[in-house]
């Protein structure tokens, strides 16, 4: 559980996919979409059980062939687009878990207005690529 991962919740990539679509800038360029800063993998089962308390982690040995990762830069991000993530674990985990509650019990959770207004913003230049 001592292992880092920077982990990314889909509002700050849809957020960062819809500013490369937007931004001149972004043309060419290769950008890191994650949080930025790592977290253990105890960090997010400590979240996930304050949430669901009677959830049962099974801790395993780590695979072999998964690649030791830790944090991704998301500077270049921050300066060519404007990228600002939001939602670190402790913020992303209890919004996944809304969205998964009411997924299957009918009830939808609230959207993200940063996300919302990404893609009220695009121009028409940029919508026709996502179109």
């Amino acid at each position: 559980g001592s292992e880092k991962l920077d982990f990314t919740f889909i509002d700050d990539l849809c957020q960062g996919v819809m500013l490369s679509l937007q931004k001149e800038a972004a043309r060419g360029e290769i950008f890191n979409l994650t949080y930025g800063e790592s977290r253990s993998i105890q960090d997010l089962v400590d979240v996930v059980e304050k949430y669901i308390p009677e959830v049962h982690v099974k801790h395993v040995e780590r695979d072999k062939l998964m690649p030791f990762r830790g944090t991704l830069s998301v500077a270049k991000a921050r300066e060519l687009i404007g990228y600002t993530p939001a939602n670190p674990i402790d913020v992303a985990i209890p919004k996944y878990i809304e969205w998964y509650r009411g997924f299957f019990t009918g009830r939808q959770p609230q959207q993200d207005t940063k996300t919302d207004q990404a893609v009220n913003n695009l121009d028409s230049p940029s919508r026709q690529l996502v179109n």
